[in-house]
């Protein structure tokens, strides 16, 4: 069997000792006789490894060799999962950071998560309107938290300057949500659009830098996407007494109409 490349020795050779020997181990250096590791030549008859005559013994299988460590390289970071989104309540109103969605030359709609209810807007804005007018409290207004006062502060400058019916829409340019006002002035765009409006009427500073955040806060009248804007001083002023305010709002508006 040695000649057919098999060491018969290692047939009775106990299965603990085999890896050793497949690895290449024959020999080992001992101060004394270790029974452990002394093994005969010669196979018993009765072993379970002993070949039954007849049978060709099975070739010769060389020993596996190890395979070669692998570098080691340090495990990588899974995906990290994105944010979840801002929630409504933690954006900052546009009185405290204005938005910047709307400057001069861009109407873009708007990404808030708080969704604007447009369809519920939408019937009270009046089509076509050649004039809009907006304030900050407008939101309020359309909402159900309508202060009587404010109504009829702009029930009386529309009777007073004697408008053709249809001549002016207001259209809030924001909306009240867990009770603040969200400010999304890329809807407050749209609406104007739908109007078919030729001019538009901001009260009060809150209302003007949330539309135009970019631009200086004045009294005063410029273009803008074909548009005329004119600023005025708010309700809230009117309402205080302010005589001044209400001078420039009275004046202008009478003084702007064709």
């Amino acid at each position: 069997m040695e000649g057919l490349g098999l060491d018969a020795w290692s047939l009775a050779m106990r299965e603990d000792l085999r890896p050793w020997a497949n690895a290449g181990l024959r020999f080992v250096l001992c101060g004394q006789e270790v029974s452990a590791l002394k093994v005969s030549r010669e196979t018993s008859p009765d072993s379970p490894f002993v070949q039954p005559a007849g049978v060709a013994p099975r070739p010769a299988t060389s020993p596996r060799k190890a395979a070669p460590p692998r570098p080691w390289t340090p495990p990588q970071a899974s995906p990290q999962t994105p944010p979840a989104p801002e929630s409504p309540q933690a954006r900052p109103l546009a009185e405290e950071h204005p938005s910047r969605t709307a400057v001069q030359g861009q109407t873009p709609e708007d990404n808030d998560l708080a969704i604007f209810p447009w369809e519920l807007f939408r019937p009270r804005l009046r089509v076509p309107s050649r004039q809009v007018w907006t304030y900050w409290d407008l939101g309020l207004d359309f909402g159900g938290q309508a202060l009587a006062e404010r109504r009829e502060l702009f029930r009386n400058i529309l009777k007073n300057l004697n408008l053709p019916s249809g001549s002016v829409t207001f259209w809030p340019h924001n909306f009240e949500h867990q009770g603040t006002l969200v400010a999304q002035p890329g809807q407050f765009w749209r609406g104007v659009r739908e109007a078919q409006a030729t001019s538009l009427v901001v009260f009060g500073q809150r209302a003007f830098k949330t539309l135009f955040p970019r631009e200086p806060f004045s009294h005063s009248s410029f273009m803008h996407n074909d548009l005329k804007i004119t600023v005025l001083p708010g309700p809230t002023q009117m309402l205080a007494g302010d005589a001044q305010a209400k001078r420039i709002v009275w004046d202008t508006l009478r003084n702007r109409q064709p």
